[in-house]
């Protein structure tokens, strides 16, 4: 497990790597529901070239987040970590 810690906002990213997921359905189905506690993002490790790409999206997210307030913020981490 790496921790990345933000030195402008107090958040933390936890990234955790597994490999042979066989629930991976299910776990899209908790995610779209959102009924993963704490909030969770999952996406294919393979296509993050390090972590410094995560770290930099999930700062640019934060930083959208705290600008447009969180009922008006589009940017989350996950969608910048996780383009469709």
């Amino acid at each position: 497990m790496h921790t990345l810690a933000f030195e402008a906002h107090p958040a933390q990213l936890a990234v955790l790597l597994f490999t042979g997921v066989a629930n991976a359905a299910d776990i899209r189905t908790a995610l779209v529901a959102k009924a993963l506690q704490p909030e969770a993002a999952f996406f294919n490790a393979a296509l993050v070239p390090d972590l410094f790409a995560l770290h930099l999206a999930a700062h640019k997210a934060l930083t959208d987040q705290v600008r447009r307030g969180e009922a008006r913020g589009r940017r989350r981490v996950h969608s910048s970590a996780c383009p469709d």
